[in-house]
């Protein structure tokens, strides 16, 4: 068979999850008869999906998308951000400070710096015994996402 990303000839089945499956690949949306070579295979998982699960790392959060093998979503490569499920709820850790800090579950949070791309400034509000946090975030700003959702898309 042919890998239809490559177009070289090879013998392997490895499954090809056309979405990512930390983006909670739906099960209609699997290769399985070998239509991608396992070199293609590993090589997009590790240098193009990543970068879709990256970007829509807060999303899976939010909306408790589960990752490979069920595990919870967790958002853990955003600098002095990070967010994780403790006790059955979502909880978030922000750190705007110009010093690392301990978060209440025991882990470093690095300070916040603002040249780096993946670090998130966010504003706090609270009225009463209620509190608001704002943030943004970039999504698509990179080459590895284009990619992403090219392979997507073909």
């Amino acid at each position: 068979m042919k890998c239809i990303y490559c177009k070289k000839e090879h013998t392997g089945k490895i499954p090809e999850h056309i979405i990512p499956e930390s983006l909670g690949c739906p099960t209609n949306a699997i290769l399985h008869n070998g239509e991608v070579c396992t070199i293609c295979n590993l090589a997009l998982g590790h240098k193009v999906d990543v970068h879709l699960k990256d970007a829509f790392d807060f999303l899976i959060f939010l909306h408790g998308i589960p990752r490979k093998k069920g595990k919870l979503p967790i958002i853990a490569s955003r600098g002095n951000c990070r967010a994780e499920y403790i006790n059955g709820g979502p909880y978030y850790f922000f750190n705007n400070s110009p010093k690392n800090v301990i978060a209440s579950d025991g882990k470093v949070l690095p300070a916040l710096k603002m040249n780096n791309s993946r670090h998130i400034k966010s504003k706090v509000q609270i009225k009463g015994d209620k509190g608001t946090v704002n943030f943004s975030i970039n999504i698509g700003d990179n080459i590895g996402f284009v990619q992403a959702i090219f392979k997507i898309a073909t």
